[in-house]
This record gives C-alpha cells, sequence and structure tokens, in this order.
C-alpha cells in the first residue's frame, strides 16, 4: 500500500479519537440550537478569517518546510521514516498536553 497507508494510518487516528472523545463527551452539539448571526459572520470571514489565513498558511509553510527539505533531497522513503521518527518523538508530548486535554475540555 506504500504512502497511502500512512495517510490512511493519520485519518483513522482522528476519527477514532474524534468518536471516543464524541461518545465519551455529555454535551452533544444540536444544530436545532445554532442561530447565524450572518452580519457578524461577514465581517469575522472579511476582517479577522483573512488574517487566520494567512498565519496558518505560514505556520504549515514553516512546519513543513523541513518535509519539503527531506523528500526532494534524500527521497521519499528518507521521508516516510523521517515522518514516523518525527510523530514518533510528539508522541510523549502528545499524550501530556494536546489530546489529552480535547477529551477533558469536552468531556
Amino acid at each position: 500500500m506504500g504512502v497511502w497507508s500512512l495517510v490512511i494510518q493519520r485519518a483513522t487516528f482522528n476519527l477514532v479519537l474524534f468518536i471516543g472523545c464524541w461518545l465519551v463527551s455529555p454535551w452533544k452539539l444540536s444544530l436545532r440550537k445554532i442561530r447565524l448571526n450572518r452580519g457578524a459572520a461577514t465581517w469575522f470571514l472579511r476582517e479577522q478569517g483573512v488574517y487566520l489565513w494567512v498565519v496558518g498558511l505560514m505556520g504549515y509553510v514553516v512546519l513543513s518546510f523541513d518535509d519539503f527539505l527531506v523528500g526532494t533531497l534524500v527521497g521519499v522513503t528518507a521521508l516516510g521514516f523521517y515522518s514516523m521518527a518525527y510523530n514518533i518523538s510528539k508522541m510523549p508530548l502528545g499524550y501530556l498536553t494536546g489530546r489529552t486535554y480535547f477529551c477533558f475540555l469536552f468531556g
């Protein structure tokens, strides 16, 4: 399956995390209770959304540039090993911070 196995693994992990947190959480989103203020949404998207998009794009470029360098200079196989090693090195921090906070905040 090659590279697609890494994509499927990442998507499956995030889907299982989302479903698990959704099942554990006592609060459920009800679309009937949501009211959209069209003026506020338009203001937010025009005034703030552009800045958020640019900052998000810059963050993505900065955080992905190393993958680009490894993939172009060393090759796709090395990029796979580099990506897995990088993800494994981030696991302990992820367990201590981000992923657990998501379940505790919404659960």
